[in-house]
């Protein structure tokens, strides 16, 4: 059992030295989770934030005009115009930068 939970811990799909994402990573997140149109709870699993970090982003995203909001029943979230060219302009700097894509 000990020798099982080493194996886990140190397999590299589950390296727990990884990095912490940044405010603009976890952006690119809640953007691409809201692509489609969503409830903030199901963007809040898919760009795996908890409850006050969802309430964080989806705000800021909100107010600077990259996510906007469809009030007919139920309340959905939808990545703007500027939201997609936010998220072309994130991915294509990833690229130019060497760094994995998103």
């Amino acid at each position: 059992m000990v020798s099982e939970i080493k194996n886990f811990a140190w397999s590299p799909k589950y390296n727990i030295n990884r990095h912490r994402r940044g405010r603009v990573e976890i952006l690119a997140d809640v953007l691409n989770a809201a692509a489609g149109g969503d409830r903030s709870t199901h963007i809040m699993y898919k760009a795996n934030l908890n409850f006050h970090q969802r309430k964080k982003y989806l705000t800021e995203a909100i107010n600077s005009g990259l996510v906007g909001v469809r009030i007919n029943p139920p309340l959905m979230y939808v990545t703007t115009e500027k939201g997609h060219k936010w998220l072309d302009d994130y991915r294509k700097l990833l690229k130019d930068s060497g760094a994995f894509s998103t």
